[in-house]
């Protein structure tokens, strides 16, 4: 199993999209109260190199060569992707040796500094979250490293916006009672109107989030939000497209592969044995707690052991 890249995984705005993981898991400037990977664990604002750039660069190139055309290679993986101090470099490897389209989701926390926003040029697209202008929102929200400062962050995007000249697609993030009132809709559309972002796209929680109090926004609220914000398009349920069971040799090497990187539904992991003749897989990995489930919204999702969820706040 690849240590830092995985998928192709399917994506509404990427379509077949490899995955590109820079630093260990749960290392964030955040610790977001949706996010879909349990708790941060390494919460920090420095920068470093926490792999070899070399190795990446290698599995990279295995993948493409296993597993056929994606529509791009996208820096995201299980952190802040921002925080790898060789971005910049990978970003430019990447386009010199592969004729794959580059993407970079991130956070947006670090745009203030004019070293990240000089590394991310070279990008095709880059998609970052601003999920409200209110600070309160934003502590509650994203709980983000005692250094860092809402109104940097805003201006690091909107600084970025007038340097970069590729697609900038602006998340954001809708939950239920932070950021859906008209109030907090109304502040946000100010500092987009700032950022003068390609696309904007509302996301609301699709998978079961860190904290159990997380709850969906009303239709009608999601509505009233793409109104405001003058979203291009409100993704609120997962892509269609199914995984391709030809991407990974077992259904252990794809459970974890993608529960690692999002709560995995069960009956998706099962069907996704079955067609890799790996029948009775899911059970074996819940009793040797590889794996655990959590229930959310009427369905079983499959997480790894070590994720740490509903925590409190």
């Amino acid at each position: 199993m690849s240590h830092y890249v995985y998928g192709p995984v399917p994506s509404r705005r990427l379509g077949r999209s490899l995955g590109v993981s820079l630093v260990p898991p749960k290392t964030c400037t955040y610790s977001c109260v949706y996010c879909q990977l349990g708790r941060t664990t390494d919460q920090t604002v420095e920068r470093r190199s926490f792999f070899p750039p070399a190795d990446i660069l290698g599995e990279i190139g295995n993948a493409l060569e296993v597993k056929g055309d994606v529509d791009h290679i996208t820096f995201i993986g299980d952190g802040a992707p921002t925080l790898s101090s060789d971005i910049g470099l990978l970003i430019g490897q990447v386009k010199e040796r592969f004729d794959v389209p580059v993407a970079v989701v991130t956070n947006g926390s670090l745009l203030f500094d004019a070293r990240v926003r000089a590394e991310l040029m070279a990008a095709d697209r880059v998609l970052p979250t601003l999920a409200t202008a209110e600070y309160k929102t934003w502590r509650r929200m994203h709980r983000p490293h005692g250094d860092l400062v809402l109104y940097a962050v805003i201006e690091g995007l909107v600084n970025f916006s007038q340097e970069y000249g590729g697609d900038l697609w602006l998340e954001v993030m809708l939950v239920h009672g932070l950021n859906d009132s008209d109030v907090s809709l109304k502040a946000l559309r100010e500092s987009i109107q700032r950022i003068r972002p390609g696309r904007v796209d509302l996301l609301t929680p699709i998978r079961p989030p860190t904290e159990d109090w997380v709850e969906v926004p009303e239709p009608d609220r999601v509505l009233r939000a793409e109104e405001l914000l003058g979203s291009s398009e409100a993704m609120v349920s997962e892509a269609d497209a199914p995984f391709d069971a030809a991407d990974f040799g077992s259904c252990r090497e794809a459970v974890l592969t993608i529960c690692s990187r999002h709560p995995l539904r069960e009956r998706i992991a099962r069907d996704l044995c079955t067609r890799l003749n790996g029948e009775g897989a899911v059970e074996e990995m819940l009793f040797d707690e590889e794996i655990h489930t959590v229930r959310w919204r009427g369905e079983t999702y499959l997480l790894p052991h070590h994720l740490v969820r509903n925590a409190g706040t």
